[in-house]
């Protein structure tokens, strides 16, 4: 009677990892999906220093409130496109007003910006994810998940 209640924990035990392993993978799959959908509505992807030309644009109240910002970033990474590292670039963002994150962004600041060009300079890709506060956990795992989406299927 022992072995067979040992049996059922380890059994159990056992299930509910993998139910857990499964969950986790699920979140992941759903994670890099939103990442590959953002890095599809942008023509460039980059890491930038802000150098310079804070200058707020206005603020539109429309359905969804709007800040406008333009200024210069120095292109430290480029995680897609043909924006080159080093190279520093103008940029105007519109951001949804007021959703905890300072606008501008101070002087120096590293931030992650998804872009679409417009003319000479660029413009921000998306009013929600458009501009994201630098980490390099953050840009790891972009960069991870665009290389997994040009990678052929894994045959099976």
């Amino acid at each position: 009677m022992q072995k067979l209640s040992a049996t059922v924990v380890t059994a159990s035990l056992l299930i509910s990892a993998m139910s857990n392993t499964a969950v986790a993978q699920d979140k992941a799959d759903r994670d890099a999906d939103t990442l590959l959908f953002y890095l599809s509505k942008s023509e460039a992807v980059v890491v930038g220093k802000v150098t310079d030309g804070l200058q707020r644009i206005g603020v539109d109240f429309n359905t969804i409130p709007v800040n406008v910002i333009g200024f210069q970033v120095k292109v430290t990474d480029s995680i897609k496109g043909n924006v080159a590292a080093k190279q520093t670039i103008m940029v105007t963002v519109t951001r949804a007003y007021s959703i905890g994150q300072s606008l501008p962004p101070e002087q120096g600041k590293k931030v992650v910006l998804f872009l679409k060009s417009s003319g000479a300079s660029w413009v921000s890709a998306d009013k929600w994810f458009g501009m994201q506060p630098y980490s390099r956990t953050f840009v790891e795992h972009l960069k991870r998940v665009k290389s997994q989406a040009k990678a052929p299927p894994k045959a099976r």
